[in-house]
Parts: C-alpha cells; sequence; structure tokens
C-alpha cells in the first residue's frame, strides 16, 4: 500500500508554528515551577518533547540553547505573571473598602488624614502578606538578577523589555493612587511629579513603593529566624497620630511614610457626593480592567 507509511506522519508545521508553540510550552512550564537564574533545570531537549515540534526545526530556529533561553526571558519579561509585585487587585479592593468606611466625614480634614492612613495600611498589609503566599513574585525577581547576567544584546533586549513592563506598572499604578489620592484630599508634591518628564504625576510614587515592597518581600523570605520579622504585626500602635492605635508591621510602616512624604493635603478639597460616587466607580473601573 503505497501510502501507509505516511499514515502517522505528523502535518508539517510552519516555523513560526513551532517558535510560538516552543516558547509557549517552555513559558508554562517557567511559571510553573518557577524560574531560576542558571535556567539549568529546564532542557531544551525536555521543551521539545513537552511542545511535540521537530527537533530539526528548533535547531534551525534556535542554533544555541542560549538563544532560546534568550527569548524565553524576553517572551517572560512581558507576561503578567512577571510584571512587578506591587499590583495586587485584593489589596487595591482592601483600599476602597477601608476609604469607603470613611465616607460620611471625608469633608472634615482631619478625617480624610485618618483614612488616608489607614488606607496605606491595611492595603500595604494585605498586598505584602499575598505576595508572601505567591511564587511569582520569585518569578520576577529572579528575571532581574537573570537579565544582569547577559552581557551581549540578549541582555540588552531582556534589560529593556523589563524596563518597559516596568514603565507599564508604574503608569498604571499611578492612575490607580491619582485616584485615591483626590478622594483622600491629597496631591503628589510637584518635587516628586513626573508630569515634567512627560510621565504620569505619580509614576514616581508607584516606583518607589513597588521597589520597596519588593525588598520587604525578598527580606522577609530570606531573613533568618533570629532576625527582626517583617511579617509580624506590632503590638497596638499609633504612629502617625490618628489618635487610634492599630496593628501595624514593616512594609506598612514604609508605605505609609513614604505615601504621605510623597505627597501633600490639598487645602480646598470639593468633592461632592456625586463626584466622590464616580471616582470610585472609576477605581472599580480600573481594578477590574488590569485584572
Amino acid at each position: 500500500m503505497a501510502g501507509s507509511g505516511s499514515l502517522g506522519r505528523r502535518p508539517r508545521m510552519a516555523a513560526a508554528e513551532v517558535r510560538e508553540q516552543a516558547l509557549r510550552t517552555a513559558l508554562e512550564w517557567v511559571l510553573d515551577e518557577g524560574l531560576v537564574v542558571s535556567m539549568d533545570h529546564i532542557s531544551l531537549e525536555a521543551v521539545i518533547a513537552r511542545a511535540e515540534v521537530p527537533r530539526s526545526a528548533v535547531h534551525r530556529l534556535w542554533p544555541r540553547k542560549e538563544q532560546f533561553f534568550g527569548d524565553l526571558l524576553i517572551r517572560l519579561a512581558t507576561h503578567r505573571a512577571s510584571q512587578p509585585t506591587m499590583f495586587d487587585s485584593g489589596a487595591l479592593r482592601k483600599a476602597i473598602d477601608t476609604g469607603l468606611e470613611y465616607r460620611d466625614g471625608i469633608h472634615d480634614a482631619r478625617v480624610r488624614f485618618i483614612a488616608v492612613v489607614e488606607v496605606c495600611r491595611q492595603a500595604s498589609i494585605e498586598n505584602f502578606e499575598d505576595n508572601l503566599r505567591r511564587s511569582d513574585w520569585k518569578t520576577y525577581l529572579a528575571l532581574s538578577a537573570t537579565a544582569l547576567s547577559f552581557p551581549d544584546d540578549i541582555g540588552v533586549q531582556l534589560r529593556a523589555a523589563i524596563d518597559d513592563s516596568e514603565r507599564k506598572y508604574a503608569a498604571g499604578m499611578a492612575a490607580f493612587y491619582a485616584l485615591m489620592s483626590e478622594l483622600g484630599g491629597r496631591r503628589i508634591r510637584e518635587a516628586f511629579s513626573g508630569e515634567r518628564a512627560g510621565r504620569q504625576a505619580f509614576e514616581m510614587l508607584a516606583s518607589v513603593t513597588s521597589a520597596a515592597m519588593e525588598g520587604m518581600v525578598l527580606r522577609s523570605a530570606s531573613t533568618a529566624d533570629n532576625q527582626p520579622s517583617l511579617i509580624r504585626q506590632t503590638e497596638m500602635v499609633d504612629p502617625f497620630d490618628t489618635g487610634s492605635v492599630r496593628p501595624w508591621n514593616g512594609p506598612a510602616i514604609l508605605f505609609t511614610s513614604t505615601f504621605l512624604s510623597m505627597t501633600e493635603p490639598v487645602e480646598d478639597y470639593a468633592l461632592d457626593p456625586i463626584a466622590i460616587g464616580e471616582r470610585l466607580d472609576a477605581l472599580a473601573e480600573w481594578i477590574s480592567a488590569a485584572e
């Protein structure tokens, strides 16, 4: 039978299809098992087997395995799971819910200050604890470290991809901070505004708080048992003189201090109930779109 030899033969795959399937398979593998700087735990031959793509086609696309892993890292840098860790929809919704508790007295400057401090406290604790439970922040940190180990054009491309990802993240979080700050009667201090550089006003704040939280998460995960715990919340204290004692932890104090230092109160708070409702709706829509 002349055609019997071709019955089990797979259809020929185009180079673009091989490339996409191999990279997608490897990406899913990394996201499932985590990224380490060396990438030694991922074999190109194993990726070929998992992706069910022709070995010869893969080696034509990537003559050296380092080239494949370079493309994989660049793909990883643009993936949602590899974004900076500060974005956390649970923490952002916590910020909104906490702010709502002070809605009736929001036109009093003292109430607004107390509300801002409490929003920062609760949202930053929620964010810090959530990031400790997740593994994707480790992927982001390992990816950033890996970028430094590539001296050639792959390293340049990888660092550019990470920078672009961080800029997009900061721009997105800046929009959220702007809406929340307006509700709380605060604005970015002119010295820290990115508007003069053609960026959103709160982008520097977003970048600073993100980097600070990442450092806190990393330090907490690697701290020895005999060192002070960043996870453990303090006894009841009132570090920002709100008149109410609350439990705090290191990340909450750091985030709240940074936010208050880089913003200032607005003298004439003029939001009416309708405008407040519109800002809250916009915040909820922003979170839903970003998820």
